[in-house]
């Protein structure tokens, strides 16, 4: 072999030798490599890791969002009361996001506006909250630093009407009684139980008195979800004008009958053989709520006429003035209760010949003046007593009635007695 072939081959065998240290020295080609398929699966971590926190957030918001949409609608309960729902909303606001981890940032000023109808045609009152907020990425920070978005959410407080069906009415007297249902006012969404409205403005569900039904024209009761319903009893003292004396026509002032059936009053001169007429008594169930029994005539004074009779004819008409007293200390007058199955309401009340003390949940007094989303859907039953003394005491058969509730008109809250979130 010449001298050249030796050199070229010692050539080759050190190049060989050469790109086999190269090959097998691989540590940095390595890292490279590694890095450079590394690096989708730290991006997908990160990526899932700030999903997972955007998400996060907008959960925790948006949560805190409705639920100052319904305390603003819950507070919204009549026309006057549109800045209570707006001041419950952004307190509601300021509340919940004060507790957001440091990750999350309120942008600028939060919104709760509260808007609604007055009429009849309108659906609900409404309250809408606004929040902005930025979550800041905690991975992908070098790609985007951070995420902003706006969450939003309305809740509706409809406009609900009660629905009455009388049932059977009973008096152990001559009385008339008659059976009525109020929306309990409001003062800038606050209910004012003690404050008892005129007869014109209640709706009269029915009478023992044939003779004198409910009139044909009454009040419309309309208002929200969140405004409590009343209910009243009229007790009228011989006021049942399917009886009466023979030649005695009704008081031509009460449009009542001059007779009743807890006999005559003995004694002398004029007050010797009448019957005392026209004596005006009331109970109101919403006092219950006040921790008063529903009795509004206790230890009252008040006017009634009498009549002389011989022999069935009216001879003599006299006014007297006396003082009666009704219990303070415990209801004899009202029992309600949840219905189970509508189809079949109890005309018997669950209890009988007994009174209850304002405690005793038993008279059903926690339902004296329910709203209609605390209704919940189901029916109650009421029953009436007009404490007419003795075993009457405790009968609670003179005025019944069921109530439940729907809502009015369409739109919002459709289907629905209760504060809804609608967006």
């Amino acid at each position: 072999m010449g001298a050249a072939t030796q050199q070229q081959n010692h050539r080759m065998q050190r190049m060989l030798k050469s790109i086999l240290a190269l090959w097998r020295d691989r540590r940095g080609a390595v890292a490279l490599l590694f890095g450079l398929l590394a690096m989708p699966f730290v991006i997908a971590a990160g990526l899932g890791v700030d999903l997972g926190r955007i998400a996060s957030a907008r959960t925790q918001v948006q949560a805190i969002a409705d639920q100052a949409a319904l305390a603003g609608a819950s507070a919204y309960a009549d026309a006057n009361s549109s800045g209570i729902a707006t001041s419950a909303a952004t307190e509601y606001l300021t509340t919940g996001l004060s507790t957001l981890p440091i990750w999350i940032t309120v942008n600028g000023q939060t919104e709760a506006s509260a808007s609604g109808y007055n009429n009849f045609n309108g659906t609900a009152y409404n309250t809408a909250v606004t929040v902005n907020i930025t979550v800041q990425t905690a991975i992908l920070w070098f790609v985007a630093g951070s995420e902003s978005f706006t969450l939003n959410a309305t809740a509706s407080n409809p406009f609900v009407t009660p629905v009455l069906k009388a049932g059977p009415f009973g008096a152990s007297a001559y009385d008339w009684n008659s059976a009525f249902a109020y929306m309990v006012p409001l003062t800038n969404g606050t209910p004012q139980y003690a404050t008892l409205p005129a007869v014109a403005e209640m709706y009269e569900i029915g009478s023992n008195n044939p003779l004198l039904p409910p009139p044909a024209s009454q009040p419309d009761l309309v208002g929200s979800a969140t405004q409590p319903i009343g209910f009243a009893l009229r007790n009228v003292t011989g006021g049942n004008t399917s009886y009466g004396y023979a030649g005695c026509g009704r008081n031509p002032t009460e449009g009542l009958p001059n007779s009743n059936a807890y006999g005559v009053i003995t004694g002398s001169g004029d007050d010797s053989g009448i019957s005392a007429t026209g004596i005006d008594n009331w109970f109101y169930s919403p006092l219950e709520q006040l921790g008063e029994p529903p009795t509004y005539n206790a230890n009252y004074t008040y006017s009634f006429s009498y009549i002389t009779s011989n022999k069935g004819a009216c001879t003599k008409t006299v006014t007297k003035t006396v003082t009666t007293s009704y219990p303070t200390d415990r209801n004899c007058a009202l029992q309600i209760d949840l219905v189970p199955d509508p189809a079949n309401p109890p005309a018997v009340p669950p209890i009988g010949g007994q009174c209850f003390t304002e405690s005793d949940v038993s008279s059903g007094y926690q339902y004296a003046a329910m709203n209609c989303g605390q209704f919940g859907g189901n029916t109650y039953a009421v029953w009436w007593n007009d404490e007419g003394g003795g075993s009457d005491d405790y009968d609670y058969n003179d005025a019944y009635f069921t109530v439940t509730c729907k809502v009015v008109g369409g739109g919002s809250g459709t289907g629905n007695t209760e504060v809804v979130l609608t967006q």
